[in-house]
């Protein structure tokens, strides 16, 4: 996948999804925030490694901040915040 988003044979959105859903799974925190949970009805991102980094992250894969995309999660699913 990373090399097809090289290529730009593949969103870079996928790549993040992907390396976020496989750390969150092995219950690593994750790179880029993509992955979301409910925390007292509240969607927040599972742990983030250097969260005061991420932006820097996103922003090489062309994703827009962690900030924006969590305000998009929680337009599409209702968040109760």
């Amino acid at each position: 996948l990373e090399q097809a988003v090289a290529a730009g044979e593949a969103p870079s959105e996928q790549l993040a999804h992907l390396a976020d859903r496989v750390q969150v799974n092995a219950d690593q925190p994750q790179l880029y925030g993509t992955q979301m949970h409910l925390i007292d009805n509240h969607i927040m991102p599972w742990p983030i490694i250097n969260p005061e980094e991420v932006d820097q992250r996103r922003a090489l894969l062309g994703l827009n901040t962690l900030e924006e995309y969590l305000a998009d999660v929680r337009r599409s699913y209702g968040d109760i915040s």
